[in-house]
């Protein structure tokens, strides 16, 4: 990739991130909006549209509890993973 190419590219990445960063403000802004028009209420039927914003439960590994209780299966089970990360500032 040519100079001028990299430097058109990283102006676009730029533009379309911080697009994506209006976007995500605006759906998070909205979806609060309708969250406080819901209220209490888990589901909201209008126009036909079904709206859901239900309690669940889960249950999730407390991993660190469990490294403090036992350290030694913790590190008999501890798997180290490599990756990339990708970032431009």
């Amino acid at each position: 990739m040519y100079s001028n190419e990299l430097r058109e590219r990283l102006a676009e990445y730029r533009e379309l991130k911080a697009q994506l960063a209006r976007t995500q403000a605006a759906l998070e802004e909205t979806e609060q909006a309708i969250k406080a028009h819901m209220g209490e209420r888990e589901e909201l039927l209008f126009e036909g549209v079904r709206i859901r914003w239900a309690y669940y439960d889960s249950s999730r590994f407390d991993t660190a509890a469990f490294r403090q209780a036992h350290e030694d299966l913790y590190q008999q089970f501890c798997k180290t993973t490599r990756s990339r990360r990708f970032t431009v500032t």
